[in-house]
């Protein structure tokens, strides 16, 4: 059936609507039972509203699965899974993989212990949000220039991602001319 490369996005479960469309149930269970007796799926294309571009799908049968009350654990259907377009897929070259020496291994630990604290999300305000509050403060209040908000988050300009740069050129020293 399908490749675990073709799933690009999530998949939809689709199933007939007597009351939108009269005969859909019939239909649709003609074609899921011919589906599920061929072993095959149906290759579509798909808009799901209008001024969308179209999309080819695969529809993917799903049989009806009971369980040992007769209760329905799995409704019959059809995965409705969107196929990629060329341009989604690409060629990837993995170079080999190369073990991290101990002392790598004791720099990314410290990196993540340094990393690590209790969140509480009312410690931290958004930086950028506060910044925009700041300057409409001062546009309303005809200031000429806006104070700057303080950066909560710990990412500073001075330091940042100091702990990651020094871990880069520990890494990939033979790479790295400059960062």
């Amino acid at each position: 059936m399908l490749k675990r490369h073709h799933h690009i996005k999530p998949a939809q479960f689709i199933y007939p609507e007597e009351s939108l469309i009269s005969g859909s149930t019939t239909l649709f269970n003609a074609l899921l039972i011919k589906c599920l007796e061929k072993k095959v799926m149906a290759v579509c294309r798909y808009i799901s509203r209008r001024n969308t571009p179209p999309r080819f799908i695969a529809l993917v049968p799903q049989e009806e699965v009971l369980d040992e009350q007769n209760v329905q654990v799995a409704p019959p259907g059809f995965h409705l899974i969107s196929l990629p377009y060329a341009d989604d897929k690409r060629n990837i070259d993995f170079t080999e993989k190369v073990p991290a020496n101990e002392e790598q291994v004791d720099k990314m630990k410290e990196i993540v212990q340094k990393l690590r604290f209790k969140y509480r999300s009312e410690s931290f305000e958004n930086p950028v949000l506060q910044q925009h509050y700041m300057n409409l403060e001062a546009l309303a209040l005809d200031l000429m220039e806006p104070e700057k908000a303080e950066d909560l988050t710990g990412i500073t300009n001075s330091g940042k991602y100091r702990f990651l740069r020094h871990f880069l050129l520990l890494m990939f020293r033979n790479r790295i001319s400059s960062y």
